[in-house]
């Protein structure tokens, strides 16, 4: 398993990325993580402080994640969605024991 290299010159940006990277090699490690990649922008100028890509892109093709790897969107939207319900949960507009309707099973927040 590679690192990609920091892409940031800062004392700031150079220590986050190596958290980011020791983050993700130690699931990569205990099996818990095929592949991925994060990248950290700074709000406002959008420049990239950390870009950090472990692993490899499924079971079967085993290509290496960099910079350029396309993830499947669907499986992306699941980590927005979840930062969303956070965010709703967070703000007091959503409760875990809130209902929700899947096609005609009724779960709640908190089995989801």
């Amino acid at each position: 398993a590679e690192l990609l290299p920091a892409s940031s010159t800062s004392s700031s940006g150079a220590a986050l990325q190596q958290r980011l990277g020791r983050i993700l090699e130690t699931f990569y490690r205990r099996g818990d993580l095929l592949g991925a990649q994060l990248t950290a922008v700074r709000l406002g100028s959008g420049a990239c402080v950390a870009d950090v890509a472990l692993g490899v892109d499924s079971w079967m093709r085993k290509e290496p994640i960099t910079a350029s790897t396309y993830f499947n969107l669907l499986d992306i939207s699941k980590l927005i969605v979840s930062f969303a319900v956070l965010e709703l949960l967070r703000a007091g507009r959503l409760q875990l024991t809130d209902a929700l309707r899947l096609g005609t099973a009724e779960v709640t927040v908190e089995d989801i």
